[in-house]
């Protein structure tokens, strides 16, 4: 489930929130698993972009891996249910995000994109010392038009919400839903 999103300014900017996504992105094109990305994130009660590395890495079973994805129907869990309570809730700005369908070796890549604004996705984040702030992005069960492509999307907060995602004491329950936003899909 997506291990690949676009921060390329999207042409169809409408919001100051937008174009001030678009001006922390400058100079950064794609983001890749384990790669630099912008979230929001709350400082002082306040949404402020800053720089992160995509995954957060954890010891499972011995061996030390990058956790891109969470999956919202685990987030009360052990692991991700410090992160998700503690208030290191974060919105991962895309302008697109991709998936691959089809079978092995014949995989097609689809670009998918909001229609009329940027896509902000659910995350968490956390400080891992030395390695620095990272975060990762929440999936939920996918609305009708992904469904046919992946099991999995991310969890896309509304823009009327950010705040309530950012700021709230308590995890915003309400929020963890699967989107009904209507999306663009292509292939490429």
């Amino acid at each position: 489930m997506c291990n690949l999103y676009s921060v390329h300014p999207n042409p169809k900017l409408k919001t100051a929130r937008d174009e001030a996504v678009a001006k922390a992105v400058t100079g950064i094109e794609y983001t890749a698993r384990g790669g630099k990305g912008i979230v929001a994130l709350a400082v002082q009660e306040k949404p402020v972009l800053r720089a992160m590395n995509w995954g957060i890495t954890a010891e499972i079973h011995g061996a030390r891996k990058e956790l891109n994805n969470a999956r919202s129907d685990k987030l009360s869990g052990a692991f991700w249910n410090r992160f998700w309570r503690s208030g290191r809730r974060c919105i991962i700005p895309m302008a697109r995000f991709y998936e691959w369908t089809g079978p092995s070796g014949q995989k097609e890549k689809l670009e998918i994109s909001g229609l009329e604004s940027w896509l902000y996705a659910g995350g968490m984040w956390t400080d891992q010392g030395e390695m620095g702030c990272r975060y990762t992005m929440i999936t939920t069960d996918p609305n009708p038009q992904i469904a046919p492509f992946h099991d999995r999307m991310p969890l896309l907060i509304q823009p009327d919400d950010i705040d309530q995602w950012l700021l709230s004491e308590e995890p915003p329950l309400e929020l963890v839903c699967t989107s009904e936003q209507k999306l663009s899909i292509a292939r490429v």
